[in-house]
């Protein structure tokens, strides 16, 4: 947890973003986590299943 490491979620979050592993909104909610998006995108994910 962030509190373990004496770090507040909203820092780990603003890190995250700006190393450009996530996006956050304007309020610091996440809008997306690569490749996924909370909104809504003209790209389109495919994963194919390994049998």
């Amino acid at each position: 947890m962030a509190a373990d490491a004496g770090r507040t979620a909203s820092d780990v979050l603003a890190e995250l973003d700006a190393e450009d592993f996530i996006s956050l909104d304007a309020g610091g909610g996440v809008r997306a986590a690569y490749p996924f998006s909370a909104t809504e995108t003209r790209h389109v994910v495919r994963l194919r299943a390994r049998l």
